[in-house]
């Protein structure tokens, strides 16, 4: 089985952040020169580092997936689900954008697991095992 790595050396926003973007973007329809989506905006921020990223450290996946995410973060203030929501949906939506995963629909991810950590430098870890 052909294992890959894709390492993203930073933090990614969570559920908390997602949430928050969506809430702004709620509070602020319709006000002229308001933010029309701070959802999309922050999306497409990370969309804009995630998908070359993806590109230059992986191959693209042609069979079905199995996802290991490890996640390091400078502290244990975030909870774990929160950390993960953000970081996974923004992580598996840019390998699909990138062309590295056809899909992530559940005939191409078989699965993930999942770890935390505390390091000096916080990053995220992805393990593709086809």
């Amino acid at each position: 089985m052909a294992t890959q790595r894709f390492v993203v050396h930073s933090d990614l926003p969570g559920l908390n952040e997602l949430i928050d973007a969506r809430i702004q973007q709620s509070k602020t329809r319709g006000r002229k020169g308001a933010k029309w989506n701070a959802y999309s905006e922050l999306k497409k921020h990370w969309m804009e580092i995630l998908i070359p990223l993806a590109r230059s450290q992986l191959r693209p996946v042609t069979k079905p997936a199995r996802f290991k995410f490890v996640y390091f973060e400078a502290h244990r203030r975030r909870d774990p689900d929160n950390i993960a929501a953000g970081a996974k949906k923004f992580i598996l939506d840019a390998m699909v954008e990138s062309g590295i995963l056809p899909n992530d629909g559940q005939r191409h991810i078989l699965g993930w697991s999942e770890e935390w950590h505390v390091a000096r430098q916080p990053r995220v870890e992805v393990f593709v095992e086809e």
